[in-house]
């Protein structure tokens, strides 16, 4: 039995990796010389096509095809033509025949001999440019043609059949060894270049025919071609100037060349000029040469990756926005949220644009959605799913938190297990460094709202978020609307209503009759109402505060109806129209003495300002 090399295991590595890059390789070769060899394709190739491939060549540029026939026309003016000759002779006879008066010479003379034939100049430049054309295409030809060859004899040589690792993994080394060597990529770049300027020597040798047998015609082709030029010096040059320019010509690489190799042979002879005579330049001169250095070896390849790596934050900032939004799938959509933690936390990503975090929230809301109202999704995978989510919040620097919590607001809460969830908001406040401490009053206000007379946990967090006695809740759950007044007071009063995300949890609160409520929360109402007007009217127009009011307002129109303190500018009919709702002076405070709170030990009153408006905008209308 034959025993492996204990080297076996890495040339076959080396041998199965370099199979899968040559395969590669020589497939970017193949492409190359067929594009050529379609383009120079000979005409008597394409009569062959049958079928579709009659109608492909027939679409197909055959440019040699198309120089030959037009060669074979302009040859003729390069030989004298019999016809000139004979006109000639012709017209010799002729006026011999009219003028009879004119004495016979006995020899011929020299006036009967044709002048010595001489081409016009614009056919000698016209043939010498389409031949030279017709032979550069063609050369072209021939050299893709030898090009699939190499590339079959390549993985021949490379990929033997049942032979042992080792020798597999040094044949293949040692030919691409060679491969570099004797730059055969260089060759591979120069066959399209040489097709180009094969076409554009071709369009020189036209423009010079054409004007010399009709200007018109002339100056038609010649506009077409002078744009032609531009966008192809355009398409050249971009790549240069432009790292991460998709359009590329074959010339691209021989002018980035050029742009090093010319600066690189001045610098050279200045600095063995300056090593002579002005020594203390030599090291400047030659620190400079060694950049053009590294510009001719490094070739637009590394350019374009140091291009990447200045851009690096952008680059990063489009993989992930990019990922997020083509997902649509929500279990492949769960993956790629639980990896972004680790992908910020990275050492190699760094300084991700804030636009591109805001793309980001967008799916994130649109999932934990989906998620928080399908009845296929369990509630435990509910709550780690959200944790995901607030796991990459957390992780923003723009104010995705803020979104996040305000389209959690918009939750169908009735149909949501939430219980579970509320003991994992409350858990969350640790987690998130006091983050979410603004937010969790408002979802757990949502939950107290939507859902009636829940389970325990339901009924843990209604105590906790009203702060009143199990007796009171239950003399709240059996007096009409009592809860959602109750829910609506303790919120207001305690949010930091300086936020946007104050005014969407009021506005996504059910709506209730205020009138069938207990009394003492109705005065408990009128409190509030004046702790928010006060602070509306030391604010400016428009400003949150100031909207609290216009949600909550027919609240306090329905309380206050035939009353001293009932509002006189809330006429819906011009209020709108006039903006007078979005102004503090609009909202009245209620002064009947009736309306005055007693009841403290029902609810908590906060006699406390709230935090003044000092925390950023969420960017939230």
């Amino acid at each position: 039995m034959k025993v492996g090399h204990s080297s076996d295991p890495l040339f076959t590595m080396y041998a199965n990796f370099a199979e899968e890059e040559d395969k590669k390789m020589t497939k970017r070769w193949t492409k190359d010389a067929d594009g050529i060899i379609i383009f120079v394709r000979p005409l008597a190739e394409a009569n062959l096509c049958t079928g579709g491939d009659l109608l492909y060549a027939k679409q197909t540029t055959l440019f040699s095809a198309v120089v030959a026939v037009l060669v074979a026309v302009s040859v003729q003016d390069l030989r004298p033509n019999p016809q000139d000759t004979s006109s000639f002779y012709l017209e010799k006879l002729y006026q011999l025949q009219a003028d009879t008066n004119v004495p016979r010479p006995s020899t011929p003379s020299a006036m009967a001999t044709p002048p010595a034939f001489s081409p016009p100049r614009y056919a000698v430049w016209v043939n010498s440019l389409w031949f030279l054309s017709l032979v550069i295409s063609l050369s072209c030809a021939m050299l893709a043609t030898l090009l699939q060859q190499w590339s079959r004899r390549y993985l021949t040589i490379t990929q033997p059949a049942r032979c042992e690792p080792h020798k597999r993994a040094r044949a293949r080394a040692f030919f691409a060894i060679g491969v570099d060597k004797f730059h055969v990529s260089w060759v591979v770049e120069a066959l399209p270049a040489l097709v180009h300027l094969s076409l554009f020597i071709f369009f020189a040798g036209l423009l010079i025919y054409l004007f010399n047998i009709h200007h018109t015609v002339f100056k038609v082709v010649v506009c077409w071609v002078a744009l032609l030029t531009t966008v192809y010096g355009f398409i050249t040059f971009m790549p240069i100037f432009w790292h991460d320019s998709p359009y590329y010509s074959p010339l691209s690489t021989t002018l980035w060349f050029l742009l090093g190799i010319i600066p690189y042979a001045v610098l050279k002879g200045l600095e063995i000029i300056a090593r002579r005579y002005v020594s203390r330049f030599a090291y400047s001169i030659f620190l400079l040469r060694e950049r053009f250095g590294q510009w001719i070896s490094g070739g637009l390849e590394m350019a374009a990756e140091e291009a990447r790596w200045k851009r690096q934050s952008e680059i990063d900032g489009h993989i992930l926005g990019w990922t997020a939004n083509a997902l649509d799938e929500d279990d492949a959509l769960e993956r790629f949220i639980e990896m972004i933690p680790g992908f910020y936390k990275s050492d190699i990503v760094k300084d991700i644009p804030e636009s591109v975090e805001w793309s980001i929230v967008g799916p994130l809301a649109e999932f934990m959605d989906r998620t928080l109202e399908s009845n296929s999704v369990s509630g435990s995978d509910k709550t780690r799913r959200l944790a995901l989510c607030f796991d990459v919040v957390n992780e923003l620097r723009s104010d995705g938190l803020d979104y996040l919590f305000s389209c959690l607001v918009r939750v169908n809460w009735s149909g949501v297990e939430s219980g579970e969830i509320g003991y994992f908001l409350r858990s969350l406040d640790k987690s998130s460094k006091g983050r979410s401490t603004p937010f969790i009053p408002g979802i757990i206000a949502q939950i107290v709202a939507h859902v009636r007379e829940g389970d325990d946990l339901w009924t843990a967090h209604a105590l906790d978020h009203l702060g009143v006695q199990e007796d009171v809740l239950r003399n709240y759950l059996t007096q009409g609307d009592s809860l959602s007044l109750a829910n609506l007071i303790q919120f207001t009063r305690h949010a930091d209503r300086s936020r946007s995300f104050a005014f969407f949890v009021v506005i996504n609160l059910p709506e209730f009759d205020i009138c069938n409520t207990l009394p003492e929360l109705q005065h408990d109402f009128c409190a509030m109402w004046n702790q928010v007007v006060q602070e509306a009217q030391s604010g400016d127009a428009n400003s949150r505060p100031v909207k609290i009011l216009h949600v909550i307002r027919h609240y306090y129109i329905a309380l206050h109806r035939g009353t001293g303190a009932a509002p006189t500018a809330f006429s819906e009919d011009t209020a709108l129209s006039d903006n007078i709702l979005y102004q503090p002076s609009s909202y009245p405070l209620c002064n009947l003495p009736s309306h005055r709170s007693n009841n403290v030990h029902d609810l908590p009153v906060a006699e406390a300002t709230p935090p003044a408006a000092t925390s950023s905008s969420s960017g939230i209308p």
